[in-house]
């Protein structure tokens, strides 16, 4: 199945490529998987380690992905993964002892759905903001279609106040935790990342006490 957005971003001054003709499409094609799988490693240089792509083709088999692109070529992408009492797989940002049930124990209310964002990548020539807002847009449609109650995503501080910005811009209650210490990622021990919720008021109105948000909080 795919779904399809144009861009209808007003022209802010010259894209390397023709603006309008930007789609946004979550998407199984294999070819634009294939692409976008392929950029995301160069781009964020990661390890070729058997195991650790295997794990991460497990993830992008389960999620909703997002892909970015102009005719045929793919300019970028992210993916959305769910967990809710029906699909308990660990997301992709609970690794080892790690869960976020354990910081947010309102996750662990009855008929709760909750995703991650994650692997958000465009190629450098893309990345003024347009395009990302688009993709968050994208992200947006698609919480309240699934009726997520609340959606994380990791990334460096500098990463995430974009991600914010984006966010509160498309009306979404957004909070980054940086009280909440996650774990290394495999192959990127270097980098400390920082955790975000986001809670898109059309999808988790039903679910939120009197509006409450902290990541979920009782």
């Amino acid at each position: 199945m795919v779904e399809t957005a144009k861009n209808t971003t007003a022209a802010r001054g010259p894209w390397p490529r023709r603006q309008d003709e930007s789609v946004y499409e979550f998407t199984r094609e294999r070819q634009l998987l294939r692409q976008y799988c392929e950029m995301y490693q160069r781009e964020c240089r990661i390890v070729d380690d058997p195991d650790f792509l295997a794990a991460e083709e497990d993830y992008n088999r389960d999620a909703h992905i997002l892909i970015a692109r102009i005719g045929s070529e793919c300019i970028g992408g992210g993916r959305l993964s769910i967990r809710s009492t029906e699909q308990t797989k660990p997301l992709p940002i609970e690794i080892a002892d790690f869960r976020l049930e354990n910081c947010f124990p309102g996750l662990k209310r009855p008929g709760m759905r909750y995703g991650e964002v994650s692997r958000l990548v465009l190629r450098p020539e893309f990345r003024d903001g347009r395009a990302s807002l688009e993709m968050w847009k994208q992200f947006g449609q698609k919480i309240i279609d699934l009726d997520l109650a609340v959606t994380y995503a990791a990334a460096p501080l500098i990463n995430l106040r974009a991600y914010r910005k984006h966010c509160r811009s498309l009306g979404a209650e957004v909070k980054i935790h940086m009280d909440v210490e996650l774990p290394p990622y495999p192959g990127f021990e270097q980098v400390t990342d920082y955790l975000l919720s986001c809670v898109v008021p059309e999808a988790a109105a039903a679910r939120q006490p009197n509006g409450a948000h902290a990541g979920v909080a009782d």
